[in-house]
């Protein structure tokens, strides 16, 4: 299968790559609807605080407002107290166990760092990514990363790769090292593959582009230059 020509944007906390054949239609609807899916989830409980209700919510949002799941699950994975991890090994460790979508592009454009993503926008997706709980001399992080691709037919696989953790966090998250000796509990994947239904999203997208037209400037931005490839994609 030749590369997929990825687009990569930063939608408010969720990176994304977007297959760049994508008509105009489809690409304004994945953009928005995880655009609006993200704020009203938001609206309802702290992301960073209670990750799990909050995808929750988000899913329960995609579902009521003309989205149909097509397929969901998830994984958990543990790493032996003496070893490191990075985004790149969970990801890859979710394709060797049969994630029924290609993360191998996502891997490949996180892995070592991708010259054609901006400093910024993967700083900016770092800080919407981890959280503090609690209070005290060590207080565990949260580790929140949202995660997804899109292919023909605005069809949008997302995946949440969350997990806690006591050590600091203070680098770009797709480059950080995380030490599983200060990891609590597992490290969680949860996924989808949906997209908008024909007859009943259309219902919602006018007034979904309408209450989110002061919000899609600030929110939105793409963060590769031109052409970036991310790897051999499957739809």
């Amino acid at each position: 299968m030749p590369p997929v020509t990825y687009e990569t944007w930063l939608d408010a906390g969720h990176l994304l790559f977007l297959d760049a054949d994508l008509s105009a239609t489809d690409k304004q609807d994945t953009l928005q609807s995880t655009l609006y899916f993200q704020l009203a989830a938001s609206k309802k409980v702290d992301r960073l605080q209670h990750i799990e209700g909050w995808f929750d919510v988000y899913q329960n949002c995609l579902r009521s407002l003309g989205w149909s799941v097509l397929k969901e699950g998830h994984m958990n994975e543990r790493y032996p107290g003496s070893l490191a991890f990075t985004l790149s090994d969970v990801l890859g460790a979710l394709a060797r166990r049969g994630l029924p979508f290609d993360v191998n592009g996502i891997a490949q454009a996180v892995r070592a760092g991708d010259s054609r993503l901006s400093r910024q926008g993967l700083d900016q997706f770092s800080r919407q990514s981890v959280g503090v709980l609690g209070d005290g001399e060590e207080p565990l992080r949260q580790v929140a990363a949202l995660l997804g691709t899109a292919h023909s037919g605005a069809r949008m696989n997302v995946l949440l790769v969350h997990f806690k953790t006591r050590q600091v966090v203070s680098d770009d998250i797709t480059q950080a090292t995380f030490k599983s000796c200060h990891i609590q509990g597992k490290v969680t994947a949860s996924w989808l593959s949906a997209r908008p239904d024909p007859w009943q999203f259309p219902d919602y997208r006018g007034e979904m582009i309408e209450r989110l037209s002061a919000r899609v400037t600030s929110e939105l931005l793409r963060i590769d230059k031109p052409d970036t490839r991310a790897g051999k994609g499957g739809h």
